[in-house]
Formats: C-alpha cells, sequence, structure tokens
C-alpha cells in the first residue's frame, strides 16, 4: 500500500514507474551462441551528509536606555522653537466648524473638554513633545503617518489618553492615574518602562477584523438587503422624504444608499423602549452604541431620544431610525457660553430627519410616525455628545441629540471597564478643575470614544455612518436571527441593562 502511494504522487508531479525487465534465462538454458554479457560496473555509494540541526532564529533586542524629558506635558504645550504660526494654522483646521465663538478666541486657543477654560500655547523647553509624539506613534496610539511637529494638540492628547488608558486596563497597572492625557514625571516613568522594554499595543490590532466586528458588519448588510425588499413603516417614510427633499441636501440616507463596508467607521444605534416613557418621568439613559472601527469593536451606552424640549418647541425631536452621516466637530451647549463647548459629532453637511412627538406625551409612538410624519426641513442640531455618568435621577441630557455615557464602555475583548471613579457627573464636576495639570474628572467612557474615531480613523476620513435601528429594525429576535448569535443580550447583561427586547 505505502508504494502504491508513493506512485500516486509521482503521477500527480510527473515521476514515472520504474519498467520490469524480464528476466534473463539461466546460465544452464543459455545455448553457445548467445553473446556474452558485459561485466556490471562496481560504483560507490557516497552518503548524503545529514541535514544541519534546525536553529531557531532570536531576535535579539539591543537594550535601550531611556532619559524621560523632565517637563511636564499636556494639551497646549509646544517644544521650543516651534513657530507660533503653525499653532494658528492648526487651531483653524480643528476649529473652523466651531459655531458661536469668535475668531479671536478659537483660532488662538485650545479648548480642553475637560476644563471650563479655554487653555493658552505654552512653551516648553527642548523637544519634549517631539520624543512623545515619536513614542505613542511607535508603539501604536498614533497614527504611521502623523507629523512630529512639536505640538501637544488634540490628536497627541488622544493618544496620551488611549496610552493611559491601555496601561489602567489592558496591562492593569493602575499607578499610571486616570486618562486625563497630562504626562508628567509618572507619566514619562511608564513611557520609559515601555521603550526598554520593547513594548507596544498588540492588544488593540488596528486592520485585522475580529470575528464580532465581521458580524455586526454582515448583520447591518443584511439589514440592507432585507428593507429594501420588505416594506417598512419607518423606513418607507424616511426613503419618502429623502427623495421628496433630493439625496444630496440631507445627511440621512435612503436605504438603498447605505454603507456597510469595513473601510469605514460604523456606529450602531440601538434604541430601546422609547413607547415606554411615563407623562413627566425623566427618560434614562439604556440604549447601545456599538463602534465599528478599524477592525475592532467597542460598546457603549445612552440615549437616543430626548428628555427635553428644544427652545420655542411644544414637541420634542425623535431622531429618525436609518443611517445618517455625521461628521467630527464640537457640540456647545449654550452659544451664549463659549466655556460649554467640547468635542463630538454634528451631522455631516445639512442635517438630519426627525419625527415629532405631536401628542406631546414625551414619547414617539405610531400616532405621531403616521400623523404628521417627517420634519419637511433637515435637521442641523442633532449631535452626537456626552450626557454625564449616565446615570442616576438626572436621566438624560439631550433635545434629540444621540448621548453617550461615561460611567463605563466594553472594549474590543469584551471586559466591561469601569470609569465610575473619574467619570463626571456634569459639568459642575468640571468645573472643579482649576489647573490644566491635575484632572481628577473627566467625560471617561466619552473620551475613550472620542479618541478611538480620531486616532483609528482612516487617513483623511473625518465622519462616520451611524445607522441607528429601533426596537423592530434591530430587534432582539432580528439580531439572533440574521447573526447567529446572541450578541445584543450579551452586550445588555454586561452593562447590566434590562434585557425586554424579547
Amino acid at each position: 500500500m505505502f508504494q502504491k502511494i508513493i506512485d500516486f504522487f509521482k503521477s500527480l508531479f510527473g515521476g514515472k514507474k520504474k519498467k520490469t525487465r524480464p528476466s534473463s534465462p539461466s546460465a544452464s538454458n543459455s545455448t553457445s551462441s548467445a553473446k556474452p554479457q558485459p561485466s556490471p560496473k562496481t560504483t560507490t555509494k557516497i552518503p548524503t551528509p545529514p541535514p544541519p540541526p534546525k536553529v531557531e532564529k532570536t531576535i535579539v533586542k539591543e537594550p535601550v536606555n531611556f532619559t524621560a524629558p523632565s517637563a511636564t506635558l499636556c494639551l497646549g504645550c509646544y517644544d521650543a522653537g516651534v513657530d507660533r504660526a503653525k499653532i494658528t494654522g492648526l487651531l483653524k483646521i480643528y476649529h473652523q466648524r466651531m459655531s458661536g465663538i469668535p475668531d479671536s478666541v478659537k483660532f488662538s486657543k485650545f479648548r480642553h473638554s475637560d476644563l471650563v477654560d479655554w487653555v493658552e500655547p505654552q512653551e516648553v523647553n527642548g523637544k519634549a513633545v517631539a520624543v512623545l509624539q515619536g513614542f505613542l506613534r511607535d508603539v501604536g496610539f498614533l497614527p504611521t503617518y502623523s507629523n512630529i511637529d512639536g505640538i501637544f494638540d488634540y490628536t497627541t492628547q488622544a493618544g496620551v489618553r488611549l496610552f493611559q488608558e491601555y496601561v489602567r486596563t489592558i496591562e492593569k497597572d493602575t499607578s499610571i492615574g486616570i486618562p486625563d492625557g497630562v504626562i508628567g514625571k509618572n507619566g514619562w516613568k511608564h513611557i520609559k518602562r515601555w521603550v526598554e522594554g520593547h513594548k507596544t499595543a498588540t492588544a488593540w490590532k488596528r486592520g485585522q477584523r475580529s470575528a464580532e466586528y465581521n458580524k455586526w458588519i454582515s448583520l447591518m448588510d443584511q439589514a440592507r438587503k432585507h428593507y429594501e425588499s420588505n416594506p417598512h413603516l419607518i423606513l418607507d417614510k424616511v426613503n419618502a422624504k429623502v427623495a421628496e427633499i433630493g439625496t444630496n441636501k440631507v445627511d440621512t440616507l435612503s436605504i438603498d444608499n447605505w454603507k456597510t463596508d469595513e473601510n469605514q467607521i460604523h456606529l450602531i444605534g440601538i434604541r430601546r423602549k422609547e413607547e415606554e416613557r411615563e407623562k413627566n418621568r425623566l427618560r434614562q439613559n439604556d440604549d447601545l452604541f456599538i463602534l465599528l472601527i478599524d477592525g475592532m469593536v467597542f460598546k457603549f451606552w445612552g440615549s437616543t431620544d430626548p428628555n427635553y424640549k428644544a427652545k420655542n418647541r411644544k414637541d420634542e425631536a425623535f431622531l429618525v431610525e436609518g443611517q445618517h452621516k455625521f461628521r467630527f466637530g464640537w457640540h456647545n451647549r449654550s452659544q451664549a457660553n463659549q466655556n460649554k463647548v467640547y468635542q463630538g459629532l454634528n451631522p455631516f453637511n445639512h442635517g438630519v430627519l426627525v419625527f415629532r412627538d405631536r401628542d406631546n406625551d414625551d414619547k414617539l409612538t405610531d400616532a405621531d410616525i403616521l400623523s404628521k410624519g417627517i420634519d419637511n426641513t433637515p435637521n442641523n442640531t442633532i449631535n452626537i455628545h456626552w450626557t454625564g455618568a449616565g446615570q442616576g435621577a438626572s436621566g438624560t441630557w439631550s433635545a434629540g441629540c444621540q448621548v453617550f455615557a461615561g460611567k463605563n464602555y466594553i472594549n474590543n475583548n469584551g471586559d466591561l471597564i469601569d470609569c465610575s471613579s473619574f467619570a463626571a457627573v456634569g459639568t459642575t464636576d468640571l468645573k472643579n478643575n482649576s489647573s490644566k495639570m491635575s484632572l481628577s474628572k473627566t467625560k471617561a467612557a466619552y473620551n475613550m470614544f472620542i479618541d478611538l474615531l480620531i486616532l483609528f480613523r482612516p487617513k483623511d476620513v473625518d465622519y462616520l455612518y451611524y445607522t441607528l435601528g429601533r426596537d423592530d429594525t434591530f430587534s432582539h429576535k432580528f439580531v439572533i436571527d440574521l447573526s447567529g448569535d446572541d450578541m445584543l443580550s450579551d452586550t445588555l447583561n454586561v452593562f447590566k441593562l434590562p434585557d425586554d427586547l424579547g
């Protein structure tokens, strides 16, 4: 049998079977006329030397001695010799769409999201900022194409906070402190440990799509195909309104234009219990957000529904279900108070579509949807922003925006990350931070969301696609049927939010 297997593989690769020669007559039967046979040649077989033993290649990393700069660095710091005009140029790029802020402020100062004051640029000795930026880039907390310019801008701040969060949650080394975006003596100590230990951010593998990431992408794609072929009360109205307004004049997409590919940043919102609010009771943060970015999945929670009415309105605005395009930008709680602006997302260009609570019962019902339907004009005030820690009597802070809680989040390993010890309940907590060098409270999990967007986005992309599903669009059973896995219930259980979508 073994010989047959060898012959089979020889035939596949062009080998031929050795032909068997017939036996020659014995000497006793030979005749005198037979030709004498030549004597066989004697050959000496040279033995094949054994192969050399396999030697595993050991990569020897050269020892590194890292001397940490002495400067304490934070947003607004810049290295000695940096041209101030470059800082002004950066601020114009970052702040160009910031509304309600005079140019004399927004093009000369940085806006710190966890403080109530603006930050003046501050020169530091030497090249400490460039050293920091180079480290963050080399270990995976800044994009490889990052410009090492010696200016501690919003990108550098995001990289520092992600580094601090990685040490705190992945390495489980709480000595790093809270992710506040400040690098002082303690921060440099951890940087030295990483440099000399040749460490990189291997737990956040950019561009390597996880199995769960693929499931959520598949879910969106299958949902799009399903609703292209099957009628749906809300999505049919959305399609009709987009066609009426014009696809190039609204940031809500018709179902046939949904983006579901992995080359984009996706945010999935799952709206729950929008019809269950009791009159005069605060709406709670009980909705989910799934961020799909660079092959990874991070999960947050908050609310997709309004908790109060906008000024001069008697009815609340509910963002319509479907897909919307949002741009990285700023959320300003008050046009009159320029100290309340912070990083958020705004409609990409024209605005998004909303339903109204027509009967003023503080909830979105089929009656609201069927009565007057969707507003005729796109709404450019529906942003994506922070809602405090996310629990307590205050409810959700939104007049129709999509809001994120700061208390905790789920990372791409599926771990629940607790931020409650430093999550600000509201702006009153942030007002206690009198110095940009000393933070005790931050927007916590919401900052994580913003920092991921800034740093893990594709190059030159400053937007995401937000797909909002109502309870029947992304219902419990629908999710299971399409994905073959109860991803939704698992997430609710980890966040300890009630699973009542069955």
